[in-house]
């Protein structure tokens, strides 16, 4: 069996897509940060997109794009797809809705390399459904299998783990353009949640990082914890564990940033508490209206929490929010939130940035009866821990 190092070596992937500053699109296009054949391994792909729901129209519906493959430094890669050698690193795709393709991708040498499916076109009637699963063989039967969901993009995320010393993690910098270097800090946690040491990694434009966590961290042992990744640029990443010689995936799931929110209109203002998550370019979030009152006289009791769900999108820095408030704390009315930052990150450079992050802007706010609102608002990230609206 090929050792463990050498498996785990994923390859970036970065293709140009159908609009300025957009790499990828989740259900238009698929990226595979991790595709291994030969010496044992295969890998195979499974593609399908439902189509019309009225089925009498699928015949006349498809999803059609280009797989494309690459290794190390961007280099052109050429891997077995079902039985036939693909040519300068792309093999087409096209399919009616309600089908389903498997690619089997084979080789005659161990190698590594990404797969990315690039959509035609930005049509919203063929959206794309993927997985992947690793297969291991020894004389001829499967030993062992991984099944993994396609690649996310991710500012920010976090890695729960058991054992310190079988997590492997690959960073990779999807970036187009060639114009773009992401700054990336890996922070190591204890299981009590002792931060005990970050690891800064720069990737370049069309780049990758793949590491066991002892080496990204040398000299460090422990059992439990966590890791969490921020990047002030959108970057891929996947991770394994290796136990008793058998690979298993694991998740990169977004990591959650808690603020201690303020807005201000005029002489009224109401506190409360923020969380955002990234997913891809996309936020989500919550917003709790905890107390209102006016300035001159003090902030008041608000009486039951206000709760509405955050919707946004950041990308490049630029951040804008728009969500509703079902009950707005300045005029009891329902009222639409709009708000954006053009110099936002979930990472800054300062040692303490998870404890000293401050943002400011202004916000407009849309009511029910049509009235326009608009004041300015502040949020300082906190250590997550509950915030009571004092």
């Amino acid at each position: 069996m090929p050792t463990p190092r050498f498996i785990f070596v994923p390859v970036w992937l970065a293709f140009m897509a159908a609009a300025p500053a957009q790499y990828f699109y989740p259900k238009k296009d698929v990226v595979f940060a991790q595709v291994v054949v030969g010496g044992g391994f295969e890998t195979v792909i499974n593609l399908t997109w439902q189509g019309s729901r009225d089925h009498s129209d699928r015949a006349e519906s498809e999803y059609s794009g280009t797989l494309t493959f690459f290794r190390l430094d961007n280099a052109v890669w050429n891997p077995v797809v079902n039985g036939r050698a693909v040519e300068n690193g792309e093999y087409r795709i096209r399919f009616r809705g309600g089908r389903t393709v498997t690619l089997r991708l084979t080789g005659s040498e161990l190698e590594s390399g990404a797969a990315g499916l690039l959509s035609d076109d930005l049509l919203l009637d063929n959206l794309i459904e993927a997985n992947l699963t690793y297969r291991v063989s020894e004389d001829g039967q499967v030993s062992d299998s991984v099944g993994v969901a396609p690649s996310k993009e991710f500012y920010w995320a976090v890695l729960p783990f058991e054992q310190f010393s079988e997590v492997a993690l690959a960073l990779v910098n999807g970036d187009a353009s060639g114009d773009v270097t992401a700054e990336v800090d890996l922070i190591l946690f204890s299981a009590a949640g002792e931060k005990l040491q970050t690891a800064p990694v720069t990737l370049g434009p069309r780049s990758h990082r793949a590491q066991f966590l002892h080496e990204f961290f040398p000299g460090q042992t422990l059992e439990g914890g966590k890791v969490e990744i921020a990047s002030d640029a959108l970057i891929f990443g996947s991770a394994l564990t290796l136990t008793g010689g058998e690979f298993s995936s694991l998740p990169l799931e977004p990591a959650v940033t808690y603020y201690r929110v303020e807005l201000v209109s005029e002489d009224r203002i109401a506190t409360g508490a923020l969380v955002l998550w990234p997913e891809g370019s996309f936020l989500r979030g919550y917003l709790a209206i905890l107390r209102s009152g006016t300035i001159s006289a003090g902030v008041g009791v608000f009486g039951d929490s206000e709760f509405s769900l955050v919707n946004g999108e950041l990308e490049h820095g630029r951040l804008r929010l728009a969500f509703t408030i079902l009950h707005d704390p300045f005029f009891a009315q329902e009222a639409v939130l709009f708000l954006g930052h053009d110099e936002f990150s979930f990472r800054t450079p300062d040692e303490n940035w998870w404890l000293d992050t401050e943002w400011t802007g202004e916000w407009t706010a849309v009511l029910q009866d049509g009235t326009i609102l608009k004041g300015t608002y502040k949020f300082r990230e906190e250590l997550g821990r509950e915030y009571d609206g004092s």
